[in-house]
């Protein structure tokens, strides 16, 4: 039977490390809309560039961006919006009927989570905000 060493806890290489409890909420619920990669017919923005906006807004503090992203998911309004440019392109997001457990595991799956950067977002975000 083969280990692997992952810090100071060890796993059997058959067991499958632990899943994000967002992450299937994530893909049931909201992966259809907001894909990982661009593509030419989008309906909403990419999650890497949600996730990376609420970051970049609420930087370390997890329980303000998951608060955030929930409040934003039950109530879209363009006052509230960290994405002008995708509300713009987009539409405003429907709001979200699913419980609040839910919305905080996905929200929290968004903070946890390393979404590869799709090519040429740098250049798009200092375009839409500046830097």
């Amino acid at each position: 039977m083969a280990f692997v060493s992952v810090g100071l806890v060890v796993h059997r290489a058959e067991e499958p490390l632990a899943q994000h409890p967002g992450q299937a909420k994530f893909a049931m619920y909201c992966s259809a809309c907001h894909r990982a990669e661009p593509a030419k017919e989008m309906v909403a923005p990419p999650v890497f560039a949600v996730a990376d906006h609420y970051k970049i807004r609420f930087g370390k503090n997890r329980e303000a961006f998951v608060a955030a992203v929930v409040d934003w998911a039950k109530r879209p309004s363009e006052d509230a919006t960290l994405m002008p440019g995708a509300v713009r392109r987009f539409k405003l997001m429907p709001p979200m009927p699913l419980p609040d457990v839910e919305l905080k595991a996905i929200a929290d799956f968004l903070y946890t989570h390393e979404f590869p950067q799709p090519q040429g977002y740098r250049k798009h975000y200092r375009a839409e905000h500046g830097g």
